[in-house]
């Protein structure tokens, strides 16, 4: 059976602390690539932006079969 590791660390992505929690949090449950989250936290500008970065970043990773 294969085991599974966690990505271990808290890295500064973002300025607004909620947008930096939640994208650490989406990166050490193991969803989503580290420089794919510093890519998304780059385009968030805005708490309004938070869905739409996010949302291309799931059909980004479903056209690539992950």
């Amino acid at each position: 059976m294969e085991t599974l590791q966690f990505p271990v660390g808290y890295y500064q992505m973002h300025a607004e602390k909620i947008v930096d929690y939640q994208l650490n949090r989406w990166h050490a449950l193991g969803y989503c690539r580290l420089e794919d989250m510093r890519a998304a936290a780059a385009r968030i500008k805005t708490l309004d932006d938070w869905k739409g970065v996010m949302l291309e970043l799931a059909e980004g990773a479903l056209a690539e079969g992950a």
